[in-house]
């Protein structure tokens, strides 16, 4: 039993744009780089591929709430010539990852009218310090959920990139498949028109000579036009399954790709595509629909932990020393009898809009569980499903290569038996429509076999992880 190796070469690509210059001999297309070329330029792979891009940005936009904050506030008030107050402050803060709120600046307020607790001296004073998260935030707050949620976020557009491609990647394998059918389905009917017509031209110079009766040449005639019919449906099947593989290839332009005019299927000693399975416990827990799941319920995972933070009350407590500049000197000089401190203190008394966000949130990690086991076990039943039709066409695929082998044997035979006399026209059509029916689904069942390698690895979620870009 022969196996094949389909492999197709592109248009040679040159400075950035397919070569213009198109030379008058066959080109083949590798179905690698079919596929190489379809993620490189398909719009629906370039969007996919912005995926991670939109998942690094969530990520970056959750850690800019931990970005410190630079602020002046400046206010004057004169009236009737009187300086009423002129408050002004400088202010640096940073909520750091740890929940602690460092915060420090300088600030100098003067004037007839200003606030008495907001007076300072009139070289104004220096002040840092901290606000502790005694509580509610000390170990979790808002801003590290944000960005855990924006890390997870990141990983699902990373997993829905991988769907995305593998979905593309199918369908573009699908049209590859069926245009390689009509190919060489295309060929195997011009081979029987073209025994056709020889033996139609034998017979008829036999009916001339007397040798053969004249109704034969009609028996032959018939099949002529019975095999150019066949054709015509053939090369109609071809002309629409190129136009379906031309809809998947794009150039570097953005543009759409025709077929350059000889592109063909080779086929060679060896299957190309046969990828490695995976074993089902790391299908089960890698595969893009499950992992859909699995990342949601680390979203709601944080979440949870967030509500369970808020059942707690809220208890701040910030510490501010304050330095006076020396006379002129903007240099701090330090005094441990200036400072400002405070505490503040927060709790609903009855935790109901708390307690209700945690048994919500508890609910939807309750029905995403379910809906991951559910999803496991389609999946499970997919690849399972698409092993055993790789496994069966890869069978049939041997079988009936050979079968079309004996048929054309045969078919030889009763052509040998019918030159020398010993048998009918109408036997000699009957052996070769058995073995173009033959061909017909050899062909059809290599391509069965091909797709089936593509459709396991679909199913195991890594169709797209065997072409790397």
């Amino acid at each position: 039993m022969k196996q094949f190796l389909i492999s197709f070469l592109i248009a040679f690509l040159w400075t950035g744009s397919w070569a213009q210059s198109q030379l008058d001999v066959p080109r083949a297309l590798a179905f690698d780089e079919y596929l190489q070329l379809i993620i490189d330029n398909h719009p629906v792979s370039k969007s996919a591929l912005m995926q991670e891009d939109i998942g690094q940005a969530y990520l970056l936009k959750a850690k800019g709430g931990f970005d410190p904050k630079i602020g002046v506030d400046w206010a004057e008030k004169d009236y009737d010539g009187k300086d009423y107050y002129t408050n002004g402050r400088g202010e640096l803060k940073w909520d750091s990852p740890i929940g602690v709120q460092l915060k420090g600046g300088y600030e100098n307020n003067s004037g007839l009218y200003v606030n008495p607790e907001n007076s300072t001296p009139s070289s104004g004073y220096w002040y840092a310090g901290l606000s502790v998260p005694l509580a509610q935030g000390l170990l979790f707050d808002d801003r590290r959920a944000a960005v855990g949620i924006a890390g997870v976020m990141n990983e699902m557009a990373l997993n829905e990139q991988k769907a995305l491609l593998n979905q593309l990647v199918l369908e573009a394998g699908k049209a590859y498949w069926k245009w390689y059918t009509a190919h060489y389905q295309l060929e195997v009917f011009q081979e029987g028109l073209d025994l056709a017509q020889q033996r139609f031209e034998a017979v008829r110079m036999s009916a001339l000579q007397g040798d053969k009766p004249l109704v034969d040449t009609l028996e032959a005639a018939i099949q002529v036009q019975n095999r150019k019919v066949q054709l015509n449906n053939a090369l109609l099947e071809l002309e629409n399954a190129e136009l379906w593989l031309e809809s998947f290839l794009w150039d570097l332009g953005g543009e759409p790709m025709r077929l350059i005019s000889g592109t063909y299927p080779m086929l060679e000693q060896e299957v190309f595509y046969t990828p490695q399975s995976l074993i089902m416990d790391s299908a089960l827990v890698s595969h893009p629909a499950i992992m859909k799941y699995t990342l949601e319920l680390d979203q709601l995972s944080i979440q949870e932990r967030l509500n369970r933070e808020k059942l707690k009350p809220s208890l701040n407590v910030n510490y501010y020393p304050l330095s006076r500049p020396y006379q002129n000197d903007l240099v701090p000089q330090f005094a441990a009898q200036n400072y400002k401190w405070g505490l503040q203190f927060q709790m609903p008394v009855f935790l109901r809009k708390e307690r209700g966000e945690l048994r919500l949130t508890r609910a939807k990690i309750a029905q995403k569980e379910w809906a991951v086991d559910d999803a496991r076990a389609k999946v499970q039943a997919y690849i399972n499903q698409a092993r055993n039709q790789q496994r069966t066409f890869a069978e049939q695929a041997v079988l009936l290569e050979d079968m079309a082998q004996n048929y054309r044997d045969l078919a030889d035979a009763e052509t040998q038996l019918f030159q020398t006399g010993e048998s009918s026209l109408f036997l000699v059509n009957q052996r070769e429509m058995g073995y173009i029916q033959a061909r017909i689904k050899s062909i059809e069942s290599l391509a069965k076999w091909q797709q089936a390698g593509v459709q396991t690895a679909y199913a195991e979620g890594i169709l797209w992880m065997n072409q790397e870009p």
